[in-house]
């Protein structure tokens, strides 16, 4: 058995962010060996483990086959899988780097070099496969875009291609809600997750009302002003606000369409 760090307590780590807990990953190991050393199952099917004394979670290497009568991909927990084809399937290539039990990096995807360019920049086309991905980069962005962060340009059109295949109406309201309630946090841009959703075309498909309030003639330009609505999230959060009283106190900004704008969003 071989256990490695992984995802965003690596990341964090490498931007001298302070680390809380870790996620890790384990490699030869299956579901006996966990339980027998310990670990409390909290997914068989997923390979999703959990240490109960310090409450961190495990997760069994996984790697991506396609199935023969279906012609589907699904991901698959086998001795064949290793901590390669685990990182293959993260979403960024930020999130895709992994230490060793010595402190190496492990980084088969350049996540370094994007960290230092400021990237965010999807592993491989499995991206696509994944709706609630488009969810997480939109958090992502909104948290991170304070260091200049930004999303690269081929990403972008994997998104586009994701909401023309209608991966965005494979998700419920709530996932949108979810993701609306991560960037409401100290230090993130919540204008920012908005903007990358309108840029791709999947806020015109969750909510209509609210993808109306942009300027259409800057819709593709990076910079283009957050409308008034949205922008008060970023004031909001920043005044230190909660949560749940920003979105009480949101609803008044959004004027007549706010009930629409809320039942689409799903909170």
């Amino acid at each position: 058995m071989q256990y490695y760090r992984v995802g965003k307590p690596v990341r964090d780590r490498l931007l001298d962010l302070s680390v809380e807990s870790n996620e890790w990953v384990v490699v030869g190991a299956d579901h006996d060996t966990m339980l027998a050393q310990g670990f409390q199952s909290l997914d068989v099917s997923a390979g999703l483990y959990r240490d109960p004394q310090t409450d961190e979670p495990y997760q069994l290497a996984r790697r991506e086959v396609r199935e023969y009568n279906s012609g589907s991909t699904i991901l698959e927990i086998s001795a064949r899988a290793d901590l390669d084809s685990e990182l293959a399937i993260r979403d960024l290539t930020i999130h895709a780097m992994a230490l060793d039990d010595q402190d190496h990096l492990i980084d088969p995807f350049d996540g370094e070099e994007d960290l230092q360019n400021g990237l965010l920049r999807h592993v491989t086309p499995h991206f696509a496969r994944h709706p609630d991905y488009l969810l997480n980069i939109g958090v992502e962005a909104a948290c991170l875009v304070k260091w200049g962060f930004h999303i690269a340009h081929g990403t972008y059109g994997l998104l586009k291609r994701m909401v023309a295949e209608g991966r965005v109406e494979q998700l419920p309201p709530a996932s949108w809600a979810e993701a609306i309630r991560a960037t409401l946090v100290e230090g993130a841009t919540p204008s920012e997750c908005f903007r990358v959703w309108q840029r791709c075309g999947a806020l015109a498909t969750i909510s209509p009302s609210l993808d109306q309030l942009y300027d259409k003639e800057q819709a593709h330009e990076s910079e283009q002003r957050s409308p008034g609505a949205l922008a008060w999230l970023d004031e909001a959060v920043r005044a230190g606000r909660g949560r749940e009283q920003i979105l009480g106190d949101w609803h008044a900004r959004l004027g007549k369409d706010a009930e629409v704008i809320y039942h689409q969003l799903g909170i």
